[in-house]
């Protein structure tokens, strides 16, 4: 079925992608804004060196001359001495939240790639410890080519809850569906901060305005986080590069929405989202500390998510992590999963202490 498969290894090959990639995501069983091209291609520049070795090893597979399947790979190094293990895994699968990734294909390959996948890889890739595989759906493809492999080659972990929305056809519809409560609580909040203090809702989607926007974004965030005292890793030294250099590409497509709450020309809260295949993916958001009492981050995802049903988008995702607040929201869940692939002695070994570790919180669980 598939007739070519080979490693694309260098910068221009990765340029020469770009158009054959789009055409693919567009067609593609399983997509999401974090297998986009612009997104991996942006990450690609902007972490490779930060990580230990990094070097690109895209798998691209051909049938008949068509591009029909890409796994966007990279190698890497990590530990030292008697710890050192030489991996592959997903390019986006550090220091960003890149969720759901897999193999880029479309259902006429799903099955070729179940059965053929670890054929493949074991054969192009040598000297090798680990495959690792973070961020894929439970059915993704990636855990149907490895699913069957025995305990001592392959572990599946769950990695990270994903809270996320049903849209109904009205806003009143949804809250139908939360505590009385809840309902009183947004309806008076966001009726204070409209009527007393007039805030104005934002949407920002001109590629032209969105990055300086994105700068409001992270500033909003890290007040927000400082006031917590969170542990944030969305802090602007680190990250604005990557979101400075991949948004109007973004933007440019229709990708990205930005949110803000509006107050006398002053932004005190926002969400920045991605848009795409009818879903509204909640990437972060913040607001301004001095606006606490007024709740501007309940009236945001509110105003938000209003927006959303509006505009015909069918899910509202809330993407990794199980905090308390995305709850008040939904009941929904899915969840994303790690594989690990040990293809040496060493990767067995290192896989053999994450079961052990694994059996140890359990029983821990258990007893406390």
């Amino acid at each position: 079925m598939i007739d070519k498969n080979y490693i694309v290894d260098t910068e221009e090959g990765f340029l020469q992608l770009k158009d054959d990639w789009s055409r693919l995501h567009e067609a593609a069983c399983s997509k999401s804004p974090f297998l986009k091209w612009e997104w991996m291609h942006a990450w690609w520049q902007e972490y490779a060196g930060k990580i230990n070795k990094a070097s690109l090893n895209i798998v691209a597979f051909e049938d008949q001359g068509k591009l029909v399947g890409i796994l966007p790979l990279y190698k890497y190094v990590e530990g030292s001495g008697l710890k050192k293990l030489t991996r592959v895994g997903f390019i986006g699968d550090q220091i960003e939240s890149s969720d759901y990734l897999d193999v880029l294909t479309t259902a006429d390959y799903v099955q070729y790639f179940a059965d053929e996948l670890d054929n493949i890889l074991t054969g192009l890739f040598k000297g090798v410890d680990l495959y690792f595989f973070r961020g894929v759906f439970r059915d993704s493809v990636i855990c149907k080519a490895y699913e069957s492999l025995p305990e001592s080659e392959m572990q599946l972990n769950e990695f990270r809850v994903c809270p996320f929305l049903q849209l109904p056809e009205s806003f009143d519809e949804y809250l139908s569906t939360r505590s009385k409560n809840f309902r009183y609580n947004i309806r008076r909040r966001t009726k204070k901060l409209t009527n007393e203090d007039n805030a104005e809702f934002e949407v920002v989607d001109d590629p032209a305005k969105v990055v300086d926007c994105i700068s409001e974004i992270f500033e909003l965030h890290s007040q927000r986080a400082e006031q917590k005292n969170l542990d944030t890793k969305f802090v602007e030294d680190l990250r604005f590069n990557f979101h400075k250099s991949m948004a109007p590409e973004f933007a440019a497509a229709g990708l990205i929405k930005l949110f803000f709450l509006n107050v006398e020309g002053q932004r005190i809260a926002s969400l920045y989202c991605f848009d795409y295949n009818d879903t509204l993916y909640y990437f972060q958001g913040g607001f301004d500390p001095a606006w606490s009492k007024k709740s501007p981050g309940l009236v945001m995802m509110a105003r938000t998510i209003n927006w959303a049903i509006e505009n015909g988008r069918k899910v509202f995702d809330f993407m990794r992590g199980g905090e308390e607040y995305k709850f008040n929201w939904t009941n929904e869940t899915t969840h994303m999963y790690e594989v690990y692939r040990a293809t040496s002695l060493n990767g067995k070994l290192y896989l053999k202490s994450l079961q052990l570790r694994s059996s140890v919180s359990s029983m821990i669980k258990k007893i406390t």
